[in-house]
């Protein structure tokens, strides 16, 4: 009996096992972007046009996002706050011969014409050299994009911008903000 009761009184003092940890997803991350936010006036780390991602001695505009998912480029431009084109303004990780789809509605189709877009990774890589983006897939990664701006008239106060990332398949999720 004294026995029982001390097997019954053990049992009582005994902590339950710790509960099991979640199962960890399979499979690729799902796509999801944003918000994206304007972050204002930052470091130099892309020139103006469409040439290799170098520094130029102006500040850029920097734009923060997080992404998730597969990603062939991104794509930012001036828009309305529905998030269609308003004037000429596009930066981006495409380069000639490509062309922007004529359903995107950008001010012109060829990548040539626009500004590079530098893609910087949240240890301060920048993912794009050579303009171009490689083909990656993201896991709740925040990243910080860098515009050229001459002169610093186009980041102002009012104006608006929207990000397309483009997935390998051809579709777009899309990401607007306006400066504050």
């Amino acid at each position: 009996m004294r026995l029982l009761a001390t097997a019954i009184l053990a049992l009582a003092c005994a902590k339950p096992p710790p509960p099991a940890p979640p199962p960890k997803p399979v499979g690729p991350p799902r796509r999801e972007v944003g918000p994206l936010v304007a972050v204002g006036l930052s470091e130099d780390r892309v020139g103006h046009g469409d040439a290799p991602v170098l520094p130029d001695g102006d500040f850029d505009y920097a734009f923060r996002v997080r992404v998730s998912g597969d990603v062939r480029a991104f794509v930012l431009f001036a828009s309305d706050a529905t998030g269609v084109a308003h004037g000429d303004e596009v930066w981006d990780t495409m380069t000639a011969p490509e062309q922007f789809p004529a359903a995107w509605h950008l001010p012109y189709r060829d990548a040539k014409l626009s500004w590079a877009l530098a893609v910087v990774d949240g240890k301060g890589t920048l993912l794009n050299p050579s303009v171009t983006l490689p083909k990656t897939t993201f896991a709740n990664e925040t990243l910080v994009l860098h515009a050229g701006d001459a002169g610093h008239s186009r980041f102002v106060a009012g104006r608006t911008y929207t990000l397309f990332v483009v997935r390998t398949d051809g579709s777009v999720d899309r990401a607007t903000t306006t400066i504050l």
